[in-house]
């Protein structure tokens, strides 16, 4: 099932998206979030991380193998026969009977072996590690996974978890969230109407160079220092995009310095 969800509007509100995603959680679902980076994944998968008695965060970075997430090394000398890696570490205290999370982010770089390790954790209830050891979660450990789009995730892997689209905001609830930041009603709508149409350019031609919250923010705090509007948004919110030159005739088409 998808549940499509745009970011909200102000941080005041991220709680009732976090109850939304909660009540998934609590009846014993893994969640994948889903959208582009900088629209809330992160934080959201923070907040609901507070429900549970301990959390384990990994990153998988292009490259990660199976080895670095769940069971790596051969330790000489020693009675164990590996290294556990952060998965098995989180399985073996959901064993022992704590309420765990487990927090992917960068799932769109793991490769089809760890989405099979994962599907059985999340439907036999069970990390099967190197030696013919088993370690059994129970219902005590739950997945989040975080993902950009486009990600590379296997349908047998969908088909057990609840996929939750992050969206860009539209254009109202982008001017309501500047105006909070400090920036004037003018120039606040302006700022929008152009962030969204760029956003929802980018969306239609397979683009993945949003502007995110985080560089809506960094255009308020540069304008508060006194930064020209076009200067601000090339340093601020278009820093990592490929697609400079029309926003920013377009920026001062309607917000000249």
């Amino acid at each position: 099932m998808v549940h499509t969800v745009s970011a909200p509007p102000l941080a005041l509100h991220l709680h009732g998206l976090r109850d939304r995603v909660g009540v998934l959680i609590d009846a014993g679902l893994h969640v994948l979030l889903w959208g582009p980076p900088g629209w809330g994944k992160t934080t959201l998968s923070g907040d609901l991380a507070r429900r549970f008695d301990e959390v384990v965060n990994t990153t998988v970075w292009p490259g990660t193998d199976e080895a670095t997430l769940i069971a790596g090394r051969v330790l000489a000398g020693t009675e164990t026969p590996y290294e556990l890696g952060p998965w098995a570490r989180a399985a073996e205290r959901a064993e022992a009977g704590g309420r765990v999370l487990l927090r992917i982010a960068e799932a769109q770089n793991m490769p089809t072996v760890c989405h099979q390790h994962l599907a059985s954790l999340s439907g036999n209830q069970a990390l099967h590690l190197p030696g013919g050891r088993t370690i059994h979660t129970g219902s005590r450990l739950t997945v989040i996974l975080e993902a950009n789009p486009p990600a590379r995730i296997p349908d047998f892997m969908l088909d057990r978890l609840q996929r939750v689209e992050l969206r860009p905001w539209p254009v109202e609830a982008i001017e309501a969230w500047m105006q909070t930041q400090g920036l004037g009603d003018p120039e606040a709508a302006a700022i929008a109407r152009l962030v969204a149409s760029h956003n929802d350019s980018e969306a239609r031609t397979g683009g993945n160079k949003l502007i995110s919250v985080r560089g809506l923010s960094a255009y308020c705090r540069l304008r508060a220092v006194g930064l020209g509007a076009t200067q601000a948004a090339e340093l601020g919110m278009l820093s990592h995009c490929d697609h400079r030159e029309p926003f920013l005739t377009a920026l001062q088409a309607v917000w000249p310095d």
